[in-house]
């Protein structure tokens, strides 16, 4: 595997930061959860960040949090909306390999759709939008994975395919 961070994409509900804490403690690197670290930042939970800020403001968030990420291994799960904003996709690829978790909307909606810390979720059209506006960003990854897969053959399949050397 080459030395380098591994960033997983993909829709909310889409299990990267559940994939990316598999994947770092297999690999025995560090993990980066974009949302987490952010919260960190002011205090703020990512929705209160949405309603007092805005998400222009997140975003910047996100961009500088990655300008400033290590270059050695780790994994780092991306917040949904980064890799689609000012060439972050581009940024993304540039500093490392880049894992798309793919679902189609109907499943990833179901997973997520109780939830009252994701700001940008409104219905289920909405969401499918978004996923559509979103899909050409997450689709320039590295690698594309189907992330209706059970926990455990998504790790396998992410090993595999590090360790062929196609990262």
């Amino acid at each position: 595997m080459s030395k380098k961070p591994i960033f997983l994409i993909g829709m909310m509900g889409s299990g990267k930061s559940s994939l990316a804490l598999a994947l770092a403690t297999a690999l025995t690197v560090p993990i980066y959860d974009t949302d987490l670290e952010i919260e960190q930042l002011p205090g703020y939970s990512v929705s209160e960040l949405f309603g007092e800020f805005g998400e222009a403001y997140f975003r910047e968030q996100e961009k500088a949090l990655i300008e400033s990420q290590p270059t050695e291994d780790c994994v780092v799960a991306c917040g949904g909306g980064l890799p689609c904003v000012d060439g972050m996709i581009a940024t993304l690829l540039q500093r490392g390999s880049v894992l798309y978790l793919s679902a189609p909307a109907e499943v990833l909606y179901e997973r997520i759709k109780g939830s009252e810390d994701r700001p940008l979720l409104t219905d289920y059209n909405g969401f499918e939008l978004m996923l559509e506006k979103r899909k050409v960003f997450y689709e320039q990854a590295n690698f594309i994975i189907d992330a209706r897969k059970a926990p455990e053959a998504l790790l396998n399949e992410c090993l595999t395919w590090l360790n062929k050397g196609l990262s």
